[in-house]
């Protein structure tokens, strides 16, 4: 439904309404039974590790260990989790964990690191750490690196790669998160103008840990407003829509995506060695035409996209395991749409999305499986993160970046 003159009243009423979906539709998916994961955690020798972080990557579920190395998760949703550990000198423990109700032991055996190179302070240029923040989004303003120094990033003409040799420490005052970032591997090709945000964390290797940043009852209120503006239309919303068969009402619809090369442009290999070719000022007097040519060959798209105007049914997309598990399986690419509530635009019909997206080669959000599958637990947690490939506003930038265990009837 959309608004294009609705009274202030009538409208309010409606966005409530709206929010309630959004905050009710998964109580069920995040109140359902919990269980718990405790050990002990030590390094070689058996010797025990104390005052150690032990955490579940990518939720604010997190404890120490005692001084005897022992540690004890609790409360923890139904799901599939990477518990993880961390200290200098050694190397990152990850291990996936499905939790059902009631206990887990898992003691963790930490493996040194054979060689070391400290980090300095100072090592890092400070341009290069800034275009790396430019990855977190259009709130990177509001996230601030605490410990620059552990952070190495390197840069080659427009390609940034970065790593950490300690866990980085993130002030996230948007969100209102203090993020802990081991950040193993990270490419990405910087934006041309520097005033914009980079695309995100396309080439992203690494394990985060949340926790709640401490506030004022104003501060919480608006860290809680902004969560759940980063919730609706995330990929996180969308895949416990997709779970509870409630795309709907959540302001979803998917449209088949089918891409085709574009026979107009050349092969990159080609296009790549002409531009070097016509680069040499020895290639001739015509060869600024030429280099002009190719140059605009780089520039068209690669792929022609074909959006096909009937929408996809969630039965079609998705099934449930005997592991309780939710398997979503598709031969093409999906278009997904999000329209929130708070959108006047008026509703195209299915023939008018058609003819519009046919002529645009970047897409707002399109979503490609490979190999065609991609398994979800009940929370709404991609398993294999690597198996599925973003286009558009949901590739991951940290200042927005929710926790797994996020849930929006906390936002009320």
């Amino acid at each position: 439904m959309y608004f294009l003159s609705a009274k202030p009243l009538i409208r309010s009423i409606f966005l409530r309404v709206f929010s309630c979906f959004v905050l009710t539709c998964f109580v069920n998916i995040l109140s359902a039974q919990t269980g718990s994961i405790s050990g002990k955690l030590s390094k070689a020798g058996d010797i025990p590790l104390s005052q150690t972080h032990v955490f579940l990557a990518n939720t604010t579920l997190s404890t120490q260990t005692d001084e005897k190395g022992f540690y004890s998760l609790k409360n923890i949703p139904e799901g599939n989790y990477i518990l993880s550990a961390f200290v200098w000198g050694s190397e990152l423990y990850q291990q996936n964990i499905m939790v059902r109700s009631g206990s887990i032991n898992a003691d963790i055996s930490l493996k040194p690191i054979t060689a070391l190179t400290a980090s300095k302070a100072g090592e890092n240029e400070k341009k290069s750490v800034e275009q790396f923040l430019k990855t977190f989004g259009k709130r990177r303003k509001d996230v601030k690196l605490l410990n620059p120094a552990a952070l190495r990033v390197t840069t080659k003409g427009t390609l940034l790669e970065a790593s950490s040799d300690d866990i980085l420490n993130l002030q996230n005052d948007y969100l209102g998160y203090e993020t802990k970032l081991l950040l193993e591997k990270y490419v990405e090709e910087l934006s041309v103008n520097e005033d914009q945000p980079n695309n995100g964390l396309d080439g992203y290797e690494g394990i985060i840990s949340y926790a709640e940043l401490k506030g004022s009852s104003t501060d919480q209120k608006r860290w809680q407003t902004n969560r759940l503006k980063a919730y609706q239309g995330s990929a996180l919303h969308f895949y416990r829509s997709l779970i509870a068969n409630d795309l709907k009402k959540q302001g979803f619809s998917i449209y088949p995506l089918v891409s085709k090369l574009n026979s107009k442009r050349e092969s990159d290999s080609l296009i790549n060695s002409k531009i070097l070719l016509f680069e040499n000022p020895a290639s001739g007097k015509n060869r600024n035409d030429s280099l002009k040519f190719w140059r605009g060959q780089r520039e068209i798209p690669k792929y022609n996209h074909v959006l096909y105007p009937d929408s996809v049914k969630t039965s079609e997309l998705i099934t449930r395991d005997s592991a309780g598990l939710y398997v979503l399986k598709y031969p093409y690419k999906l278009y997904v749409k999000y329209i929130h509530p708070d959108n006047e635009m008026t509703a195209m019909s299915n023939n008018a999305l058609l003819d519009f997206h046919r002529s645009v080669s970047e897409l707002s959000i399109a979503v490609e499986l490979r190999d065609h599958s991609l398994v979800i637990d009940q929370n709404g947690n991609v398993l294999e993160p690597e198996r599925v490939k973003y286009e558009g506003g949901w590739s991951p930038k940290i200042a927005e970046m929710l926790p797994l265990n996020y849930n929006p009837e906390d936002s009320r």
